[in-house]
């Protein structure tokens, strides 16, 4: 039998944190090993519970989750960090990201959501859903509509430079 995956709720808000324990209580390959309803306690007691995943709440008072997560991953970078948030803005997204997440879910998750997330935090290292997804490319600029007209990045290669292209893809070796 597999390990359970160790979770850590961190959201100052005892309903969502009694919630989202029910919840992960229902995944056979997961269990809750302690809620905190902030960020500073976690810190002040991460080393007794020793988690897989923290489900972080990004708003919180006292120390966000942004701010938790920066100071969380500067000791425990091996500790995965799914943000959680009632909104999905792009700062709130994007800044998680930096700040170390590994992932973000909506507080309005489907359970196989929750569950996909954690797992492949778990499991991979990373989630990245459509929320992630559209936050990320909204913030690079990079443009989505299927009439937009991309410019070419790079020249076009020389003659040279194709013909070298040419005996790789033919399985000549270039030295």
């Amino acid at each position: 039998m597999k390990q359970s995956i160790k979770v850590v709720i961190v959201d100052d808000h005892l309903v969502m944190r009694d919630a989202i324990r029910n919840v992960i209580h229902k995944f056979h390959n997961m269990k809750v090993v302690a809620t905190y309803p902030s960020g500073r306690q976690l810190l002040d007691s991460i080393n007794m519970v020793h988690p897989d995943l923290i489900l972080m709440d990004v708003c919180m008072p006292e120390m966000s989750g942004i701010e938790t997560t920066k100071l969380l991953k500067e000791k425990h970078a091996h500790v995965g960090v799914l943000a959680i948030s009632v909104f999905d803005y792009r700062e709130y997204v994007c800044d998680m990201l930096t700040a170390g997440a590994n992932g973000f879910i909506s507080k309005n998750f489907e359970y196989i959501d929750l569950y996909n997330a954690i797992t492949d935090i778990y499991e991979k290292g990373f989630h990245y859903n459509h929320i992630v997804t559209k936050q990320i490319v909204e913030e690079l600029g990079i443009a989505t509509s299927k009439t937009t007209v991309y410019e070419p990045i790079a020249k076009k290669p020389s003659h040279q430079e194709m013909q070298v292209l040419q005996y790789i893809c033919d399985g000549l070796l270039t030295k």
